[in-house]
């Protein structure tokens, strides 16, 4: 019995060292040919987290990560006859890339596991070289030869296709795929009347291609012809290493059996297999002349934009018929020209509008439309049209025009706007006390930067106690004069009747969650613009009942800020705003996908919810 006891007790304390010991390796797939992909990955047995590692030690290996994941392995120890361990594992996926054939070293990698360092062993690997054959071609071709930094490049390749080739091919482009050298993007297709579809599985992504029949050294081909531009980054003369493509042809065949039935000749052809082989096929080097940019007539505010010819125009986006200070207004501006070619533009610079406008410093993800790059951006005037404000001023894009080798600037019309001085309730307005207009349409400049206390005409009737009122009253009902005490009553049941603005703040702060439920679960499940406009009409009507804001004043940044200040978590602030963003850009740019980005509406309620359990028992100021 002790021996039985002893050996359980051994078993488990050898498995359980084996299964707690992490040992952490490298593999790599067998076949790996020059300038082609190949998969590597770092193996973690007993790992319940993935091993990271930093990708500068794969430098020299293009290195790209494609993800984690878990596996299992089984391996055995035997005590007494009896298998007791099987080992899980985590593994961690790259993709490499080497451009030439030859021997190389993956070195030993340090591999971090839940805050622990562990080190890999150096992996040796033999990179083949494809085979080259006169069946197929690459030609390459820059639209220029010299540029300046930034200047867009046009890449035009062209490779010849043996009608057997199969779908297993790769396009070789290290010195394109090197960021530090260029950024790059696709261009249209060449227009040739040839088919055009996508091409998935090269080493720069997806490229739009044409597809044409065609002849090459006496065969016929499939030529599949597509461009790309390439944006240098540095100054100085770039020769650019051979582009080259990899792809399995079809070789011959050979018989299935060894003998084929009967021995006959003509059933042995019905018994024979394709054979394939694995081909490249290389372009010529490239040089390129990169000029700096000019220091010489360099505007202010110049980022780096350099182009041919940019256009840009600005305009109010459904403005009111009315505007007042403060009111919030909706810029759209477009950026277009320059091929199309818009990546690296970026939203104008409005600073020098700050004295005139207020402008939130969050701003929503430029749009790509069919009239060019669009940005959109809510501005409130600050002053009136009587104190100076007539217009918003000309927004300028300076960039480079290497065509004439300058730089210039594109400038947008200044906007014409009548702003109306907005009125400001002063504490004889919410008492009652002074003459009451209708303010149910103005909006209330305040400290807080955000218009706020401002409520209809139903707040602020005349309900002031006047005592000459008041003892005329009773005089009639009582006929006599009646006890001074029953005055002094019905004074204090009039004050108590008065709807003060502190009061109802205070009672659409409480009530604000359940309003906005009740308006969410009235909303369609899939919305259409109708209803993401709806939507955001529901949620700052529920920030601004909270914290006694006017809801048609209130954008993104401004409930940001609110939210903020009252300590409401960031990751629930985020998810708001971009709710907000995405109302925004559906109701001012229709048809442009804001709706479709909004999440269904019982995700927006638990968000509300989530915001309301935040602000528990915190009723507006």
């Amino acid at each position: 019995m002790k021996k039985i006891i002893a050996t359980i007790i051994m078993i488990t304390m050898l498995s359980s060292a084996v299964l707690a010991q992490i040992n952490v390796f490298v593999r790599v797939q067998d076949d790996i040919y020059a300038g082609e992909k190949f998969r590597m990955e770092v193996v973690a047995e007993n790992s319940k987290s993935a091993p990271e590692l930093e990708i500068g030690q794969l430098s020299g290996f293009n290195p790209d990560f494609l993800g984690s994941s878990t596996g299992s392995s089984s391996s055995k120890i035997i005590i007494n006859g009896r298998v007791i361990e099987d080992k899980s594992e985590y593994v961690s996926s790259w993709s490499l890339n080497v451009p030439s054939a030859g021997s190389y070293t993956i070195p030993g990698l340090t591999v971090a596991i839940d805050g622990k360092d562990y080190k890999t062993q150096p992996v040796q690997i033999e990179v083949k070289k494809p085979e080259s054959t006169d069946t197929i071609g690459l030609e390459v071709k820059l639209s220029a030869r010299e540029c300046y930094v930034g200047q867009p490049v046009a890449l035009m390749v062209k490779w010849y296709v043996p009608l057997n080739v199969l779908a297993d091919y790769t396009f070789n482009m290290p010195d394109i795929m090197d960021e530090s050298m260029f950024r790059t993007g696709n261009l249209e297709a060449p227009d040739n009347g040839g088919k055009v579809q996508p091409i998935e599985n090269t080493s720069l992504g997806t490229i739009i291609a044409s597809i044409t029949a065609g002849d090459y050294k006496g065969k016929r081909v499939n030529i599949v012809e597509f461009n790309k531009y390439i944006i240098p980054r540095q100054a100085g003369e770039i020769e650019i290493d051979p582009i080259s493509v990899t792809c399995i042809l079809e070789t011959g065949s050979s018989s299935g059996r060894r003998n084929s039935p009967f021995n006959d000749p003509f059933f042995d052809r019905h018994f024979r297999q394709p054979t394939y082989g694995r081909f490249q096929a290389t372009a010529e080097s490239l040089k390129l002349n990169v000029r700096p940019l000019p220091e010489s007539g360099k505007p202010e505010g110049y980022y780096g934009l350099v182009g041919m010819k940019y256009f840009i125009r600005a305009e109010l986006v459904s403005p009111p018929s009315e505007i007042s200070v403060g009111t919030p207004l909706t810029l759209k501006i477009v950026v277009s020209g320059n091929g199309n070619l818009l990546d690296d533009v970026k939203m104008p610079d409005l600073s020098f509008m700050s004295g005139d406008f207020k402008i939130p410093p969050d701003q929503a993800s430029p749009q790509q439309t069919q009239d060019g790059l669009e940005f959109t951006q809510t501005i409130r005037p600050l002053r009136s049209s009587a104190d100076g404000l007539v217009e918003v001023p000309a927004i300028t894009l300076p960039y480079f025009n290497y065509q004439y080798r300058e730089y210039q600037e594109a400038k947008t019309e200044p906007i014409a706007i009548e702003v109306q001085a907005a009125r400001i309730i002063e504490q004889a307005d919410a008492s009652g006390s002074a003459a009451v207009s209708d303010l149910s349409t103005e909006l209330i400049q305040t400290e807080q930067k955000i218009a706020a206390n401002h409520y209809g005409g139903e707040v602020l009737h005349d309900r002031s106690f006047v005592i000459g009122k008041e003892l005329l009253s009773w005089w009639s009902l009582a006929g006599t004069a009646g006890p001074l005490v029953l005055v002094v009553i019905s004074a204090y049941v009039s004050l108590a009747g008065v709807k003060t603005p502190e009061k109802m703040r205070a009672r659409k702060c409480a009530g604000a969650s359940g309003k906005a439920i009740k308006g969410l679960a009235s909303l369609p499940e899939r919305g259409s613009d109708k209803c993401a406009v709806a939507l955001h009409d529901i949620v700052c009507e529920y920030i601004a009942d909270k914290f006694g804001l006017v809801a048609q004043s209130l954008t993104a940044s401004d409930c940001r800020e609110v939210l903020s200040k009252a300590g409401v978590s960031q990751e629930h602030i985020s998810s708001l705003c971009a709710i907000l963003e995405h109302a925004e850009h559906s109701r001012y740019a229709g048809g442009a996908g804001g709706a479709g980005n909004l999440p269904e509406k019982k995700a927006v309620t638990a968000l509300v919810k989530s915001i309301e359990s935040q602000l528990k028992g915190k009723v507006a100021r």
